[in-house]
């Protein structure tokens, strides 16, 4: 089993294992504690890799793309202030639709 030697000595290092018993595993590709663990590392370090290099480029050019159709079909973008207008609840303040159950108040229970 083809296996990097940074990886390795990277795992010998953080886990404390010993170096000649584990190169030895590597190259026999023995089911213990050692291969195990190299491979997880190695599937969590691919798997970081490919989340990096398709989100990271991918995300910036959708949204970009999706800010100039909206500006392009002539729907302008809410401002705060127009957000704030639009739902002008503030704190504090007591409202016709408040939940009964959220009061606090005695609990009686009838059968």
């Amino acid at each position: 089993m083809p296996w990097m030697s940074d990886l390795l000595s990277k795992l010998i290092e953080d886990f404390n294992f010993e170096e000649e018993y584990a190169i030895r595993c590597m190259e026999a590709n023995r089911h213990n504690h050692i291969t195990a663990t190299y491979h997880l590392i190695n599937k969590k370090n691919q798997r970081n890799q490919y989340m990096r290099e398709t989100f990271s480029t991918h995300r910036k050019s959708e949204v970009d793309q999706k800010r100039d159709r909206m500006q392009s079909q002539g729907n302008p973008k809410a401002t705060n202030k127009q957000a704030i207008e639009l739902n002008p609840v503030k704190p504090g303040r007591k409202h016709d639709g408040d939940d009964i159950l959220n009061q606090t108040g005695p609990i009686t229970i009838t059968a």
